[in-house]
């Protein structure tokens, strides 16, 4: 009511508060229909009970005098009376049509010249929510498919029609009156949440499945087109249906990466608009963190896993090296990682043989990173980083120890290549919670 506070404050010159009332009969009619009536139609303030229910009576702010305030009551309650008689027929009218003829009237909505109708948008949101919900879900759930397949059904509708608004909204009023379960009718009324991160996304894991859905549908539907954004310039919103989709999957801390995401509209699109897909996507995610007061360096430690893996489990990685990054041993540690890193960066990669591993310390070095490997490996399926990182410190000493005493670039090609390779080894162990190597560039 903020908004509608502001903008009645420049609409009237000598605000006066009068109260008035509209019959109780009206309170059968669907709450932000009768409050969408009245605020965005007619500028009146709705009120609601202890209860946080919807009550009679309203408040108009005139534009006159004191002694006019029965004249205004009795003007206001019979304009609001007949909205509410629209808005009723319209409900009504929508009610008995039902939910199927709804979608059926979806096949006569172009949702564009080039994708086709509300309908065919909508069977396609059903066949990626099923696929989304295996990663999720691990398995196909039938009020995934119901709540995807009607979530667009309430467009056909009167009221949306008439109160653009209240899409969603509606869709879940219907569903319920059609008996759907009620998991099935929240889920259709909240799937346009998130609009971007900070908004508050929808209530069950169904409607934060269709939420992601339909946004990633719209998203694959422009890149296909070559609508794709530039510079300001966001004309469909992707940037927008990008940012709500990783915010569900942050707050939701749902086990699906970018990639996979992707793998579920493979038949929708080539492989050369799947990698646009996956850079735009990443790219949000980076903008995100960084806006979230993460430094850029710190956050190209996990750009090489933002692709792979979950979102929600990319920030937690984050938060386990800027912890690290307090302790005293990092200092080392981070000179060892970045040791590594230099000696191989030009090199292509190179299969290890351990049999030439001639060195005790290559050796000492290449039986530490297999203990190592197979230790870390239960710390990173548990999300345990930080523990991961200070695990991963105890190469440190080895680390230097090899540098110390072995020269990498020996004079035989096949001892140096080798050598080289186990460095890549290790440099990918090292890599496996973030790449350290990047901080401080």
């Amino acid at each position: 009511m903020e908004e509608l506070l502001k903008e009645v404050t420049y609409l009237v010159e000598y605000p006066q508060a009068v109260l008035c009332c509209f019959p109780e009969e009206y309170l059968k009619l669907p709450e932000e229909l009768l409050i969408t009536v009245m605020k965005d139609h007619q500028k009146y303030f709705a009120i609601k009970d202890r209860q946080n229910k919807l009550d009679k009576y309203f408040v108009v702010i005139s534009n006159t005098k004191p002694e006019n305030e029965g004249n205004v009551r009795k003007g206001a309650e019979r304009v609001i009376k007949a909205r509410f008689e629209d808005a009723k027929f319209y409900y009504e009218e929508d009610i008995k049509k039902g939910l199927e003829r709804l979608l059926e009237s979806t096949k006569g909505i172009i949702y564009h010249k080039k994708l086709g109708s509300l309908y065919d948008k909508s069977i396609r949101i059903n066949k990626i929510a099923r696929k989304i919900s295996q990663f999720i879900l691990y398995e196909e759930n039938e009020l995934i498919n119901i709540a995807s397949l009607y979530c667009k059904a309430d467009q056909a509708s009167g009221v949306v029609g008439e109160f653009p608004e209240l899409q969603g909204i509606m869709g879940g009023y219907y569903a319920k009156y059609a008996g759907f379960p009620d998991e099935v009718a929240t889920a259709i009324k909240e799937h346009y949440l998130p609009k971007g991160f900070g908004d508050k996304v929808p209530s069950n894991e169904v409607g934060c499945i269709i939420s992601i859905a339909d946004k990633l549908d719209h998203l694959v539907s422009f890149f296909c087109l070559g609508e794709t954004p530039t510079g300001t310039e966001d004309p469909f919103g992707l940037r927008r249906a990008a940012n709500g989709i990783l915010a569900v999957l942050l707050i939701k801390k749902d086990p699906l990466s970018i990639s996979e995401l992707l793998s579920t509209v493979e038949e929708l699109c080539t492989e050369k608009i799947k990698e646009q897909l996956l850079t735009f996507i990443s790219h949000r995610f980076e903008n995100f963190l960084e806006l979230s007061g993460y430094d850029i360096n710190l956050i190209k430690t996990v750009s090489h896993l933002i692709p792979i893996r979950p979102p929600y489990e990319i920030e937690e990685r984050l938060k386990a090296v800027n912890e690290m990054k307090k302790s005293e041993k990092f200092e080392e540690f981070f000179l060892a990682v970045k040791r590594v890193s230099n000696i191989i960066k030009n090199y292509e990669k190179i299969s290890l043989n351990a049999k030439l591993l001639v060195s005790p310390e290559e050796q000492k070095l290449y039986k530490q990173m297999k203990e190592v490997s197979t230790t870390i490996k239960d710390y990173l399926k548990n999300n345990e980083f930080l523990i991961a990182l200070n695990y991963l410190n105890r190469l440190t000493p080895v680390i230097n120890n090899f540098f110390d005493n072995v020269l990498v670039m020996d004079k035989n090609e096949d001892i140096r290549r080798n050598r080289v390779a186990l460095l890549q080894e290790l440099s990918e162990l090292l890599k496996s919670v973030a790449d350290i190597s990047k901080l401080y560039l």
